[in-house]
């Protein structure tokens, strides 16, 4: 038996408590299912989901000990009690001025914001726009939507060409000729300030 080898190497992470994650959605839609179920289910992480189900109604799953919560967090106190904060698709008028202004507190302070909203949410046109909680965003909405209104994407001539592209003009066509089976358009484009 060889000795020397009998060893490895691995990392480890010691917590006096398990990371608090509130999850804030402003509809059941498919990435909550899943982030939910993932998170839920994960041993090493305390979980709650809050998801909006009616204007001023929250539906919560999961569970913090220690916390409980029927609504979006409304007190330092509460926005004290968890990790991380994830927020979904939610406008800062579902979730209040007050504790928006708390969120960007927190955030300031301690508090991890994973932001997984639409564009329609915390882009130009957005009620984010403006707030306390904005500079914590990961891009910073341009005045002015990039693209307003429907407009439909397409292949350049190098994306056609393209292994990658190959038979995807079907679909998205070129500038010069129109798909034979469209997607539908898209609704509009945000930029970013960079």
């Amino acid at each position: 038996r060889i000795v020397e080898n009998n060893t490895a190497s691995f990392p480890l992470a010691v917590h006096e408590k398990l990371p608090r994650v509130v999850y804030l959605e402003g509809a059941i839609r498919p990435d909550y299912k899943f982030i939910r179920r993932a998170l839920s289910t994960d041993p090493g992480i305390e979980f709650l989901g809050l998801v909006r189900v009616r204007e001023g109604e929250f539906l919560s799953q999961g569970e913090i000990a220690g916390l409980t919560l029927d609504k979006p967090p409304a007190a330092k106190s509460e926005f004290a009690a968890f990790d991380v904060l994830v927020l979904g698709d939610l406008s800062a008028k579902e979730i209040g001025a007050g504790t928006v202004q708390l969120l960007a507190e927190a955030v300031s302070e301690r508090l991890g914001l994973l932001v997984l909203a639409a564009p329609s949410t915390t882009g130009a046109s957005a009620d984010y726009a403006g707030t306390p909680l904005e500079p914590a965003f990961p891009a910073v909405a341009d005045s002015k939507p990039a693209a307003g209104g429907p407009f439909r994407l397409y292949l350049t001539p190098a994306g056609a060409s393209h292994p990658l592209g190959a038979g995807l003009d079907v679909w998205f066509g070129r500038k010069d000729k129109d798909p034979a089976a469209p997607l539908p358009k898209l609704g509009g484009l945000d930029g970013v300030k960079s």
